[in-house]
């Protein structure tokens, strides 16, 4: 899998968010929109489960899973804790791999200008 399908924006943020445990669909949404004052639009939940689909396609190739628990008709999701250090791994060789193609990148500029 190539580095760049490594889940990015709202993402990155709910992946780190279900590294630290079980989270509910709600504090899922809070986590994303409880700094708006609507709370976020109508259709979040939707969202929320759209994000979290995404999510399990782009980490299933690395063996990373998120794991859904459900309590009568309330779920959480959170990331399988056998495979939290795995998701730190990941993001970090992707950072280190942004980094590079950025100084790369800098220095291909750096050089046209000279």
């Amino acid at each position: 899998m190539a580095t760049n399908a490594l889940p990015c924006g709202q993402q990155r943020i709910v992946l780190a968010f279900l590294c630290n445990g079980p989270k509910s669909m709600d504090a899922i949404k809070r986590e994303l929109y409880g700094a708006r004052l609507d709370g976020g639009p109508e259709w979040s939940r939707n969202i929320v489960a759209i994000t979290i689909m995404r999510l399990r396609r782009s980490l299933a190739p690395h063996g990373i899973l998120i794991l859904t628990l459900r309590d009568g008709h309330d779920c959480s999701y959170m990331v399988d804790p056998d495979h939290v250090e795995k998701v730190h791994q990941l993001l970090a060789q992707h950072r280190e791999a942004v980094l590079a193609r950025a100084r790369a990148s800098a220095l291909t500029g750096m050089e046209a200008v000279v």
